[in-house]
């Protein structure tokens, strides 16, 4: 991704060569129209939901529109986002805890808030989970489920460079740090020499998204370079809790099956058991 790139790279592109060229991530009629345009031979429509496009509308919802702006002359690919991530879950309690953009309040202290604040609404809890007991806890919360980063994002399968996984891996507790270097909000990222420097020599940041167009020279001039450990590698606090890549099903079943054994050790009268 560069934030430089626009309609006009995309015409130089096409210019170029007579390649078939498909544009992924249109999710709107008037960017197909443009695409088409542009010289886009297919149009990807692809929204997934999540972050900035959780009350985006979802991908079945705008299919029409864009079919009927398309007009036949291209053909188009559907990739899922059939819902809108807020039609499942309208509502995700994310501790400070949290690896990548977080807040300032921890888990604990947030999800039965946002529970009481947002019911009958279903709530995921997030920070600070990765094992049985994290879900066991949320769950007594009252959250209905959890969303999980960092545990997952060590596992073998994940498409996470394996020089920044080890670094996770081999991160305590206390080798995090929230920055606004990398994207201009608060992220939780392994701390490194770049986040050191640019925050204790006060060169301040601009607001979202305005930094990550500054700090992506300087990160892909250390990658160039051989510096990997530099580039945001986000992460919890809870990296102190993995030692070794694992499988993600692995990884999951022992997660469910801990909570469980957890949750039928409890008294009847905890809402976890009881609901």
């Amino acid at each position: 991704h560069q934030a430089r790139f626009d309609w006009g790279d995309i015409a130089a592109i096409r210019a170029g060569t007579d390649i078939p060229l498909i544009l992924k991530g249109i999710a709107t009629a008037e960017d197909a129209a443009l695409a088409v345009d542009a010289g886009i031979d297919i149009v990807y429509v692809s929204n997934h939901g999540g972050r900035q496009l959780d009350h985006g509308r979802g991908g079945a919802d705008v299919l029409p529109e864009i079919v009927e702006a398309v007009a036949g002359r291209v053909a188009i690919i559907f990739d899922g986002g059939i819902m809108r991530g807020a039609d499942v879950v309208k509502a995700m309690a994310r501790g400070a805890e949290a690896g990548g953009h977080t807040g300032r309040v921890g888990t604990m202290a947030l999800v039965p808030q946002v529970v009481d604040a947002v019911a009958p609404t279903p709530v995921l809890a997030a920070g600070g989970i990765g094992d049985g007991r994290g879900l066991a806890a949320a769950l007594c919360l009252g959250a209905v489920g959890v969303w999980v980063g960092t545990a997952f994002l060590v596992s073998k399968e994940a498409a996470w460079d394996d020089t920044l996984k080890q670094r996770i891996l081999d991160a305590s507790e206390e080798d995090t740090r929230v920055t606004r270097i990398y994207s201009g909000k608060p992220m939780r990222n392994i701390n490194n020499p770049l986040i050191e420097a640019w925050e204790e020599g006060g060169v301040g940041t601009l607001p979202f998204p305005f930094q990550g167009a500054v700090i992506q020279e300087v990160t892909f001039a250390a990658q160039q370079a051989g510096r990997k450990d530099l580039g945001m590698n986000p992460a919890g606090q809870i990296s102190g809790m993995f030692d070794e890549q694992r499988p993600a099903k692995e990884i999951l079943a022992e997660m469910v099956d801990q909570a469980t054994e957890i949750i039928q050790r409890l008294p009847a009268g905890v809402p976890a058991v009881t609901s």
